[in-house]
C-alpha cells in the first residue's frame, strides 16, 4: 500500500513480529498480507487527511481477505500489552460481532465531562473480531 507520505510495512518489521511471537509460543502465527489493491479500488474516505494513517483504515478490509481466520485480534501499532491478553481472546464469541475495550480518554470524557452522555466509548485500536459474524451480517461494508 502507498498512500501520500506512507510506504507499506517492512519485511524486516514483520519478521521481528513474528520472531517474538514464536519465542512467546511456537504455535503463534503471523502473515504479512497485502492491501493494496483493495485499498485503491475502494480508498476510505474519512480520515486520510487527518493524523490517522491510512493502515488504520485497513481493518475496514478484513472480510474481503479470505486468509483473515474466524477470530482476529486486531491492536493499532501504538497499543502496549502489559499483561497476558489470553482471556480476552479466547472468550466467548457466539452470536457477537466484535468485543473491544473502553477508551480511557472517551471513558473519562463522557463520564466526567458529559455525565448527560449515557454511553461509553469503544477503543477501535484495540478490537476482538469475530469475521464469521461480521461476515454474516456484512457489517464492514456498511
Amino acid at each position: 500500500m502507498h498512500a501520500e507520505g506512507y510506504t507499506a510495512f517492512n519485511q524486516q518489521a514483520f519478521n521481528l513480529i513474528k520472531k517474538l511471537l514464536k519465542e512467546k509460543d511456537p504455535n503463534n502465527t503471523a502473515e504479512l498480507i497485502d492491501c493494496t489493491e483493495l485499498f485503491k479500488k475502494e480508498p476510505p474516505r474519512a480520515n486520510m487527511e487527518t493524523r490517522f494513517t491510512p493502515y488504520a483504515m485497513l481493518r475496514l478490509f478484513a472480510d474481503q481477505l479470505p486468509q483473515i481466520p474466524d477470530r482476529i485480534l486486531y491492536l493499532d501499532d501504538d497499543i502496549i500489552v502489559r499483561k497476558d491478553i489470553s482471556d480476552f481472546y479466547n472468550q466467548d464469541l457466539a452470536n457477537i460481532e466484535l468485543v473491544g475495550v473502553l477508551d480511557f480518554w472517551g471513558r473519562f470524557f463522557f463520564h466526567n465531562i458529559h455525565t448527560h452522555k449515557t454511553f461509553d466509548y469503544l477503543n477501535s485500536g484495540v478490537l476482538l473480531l469475530n469475521m464469521a459474524e461480521i461476515k454474516k451480517h456484512n457489517y464492514l461494508p456498511k
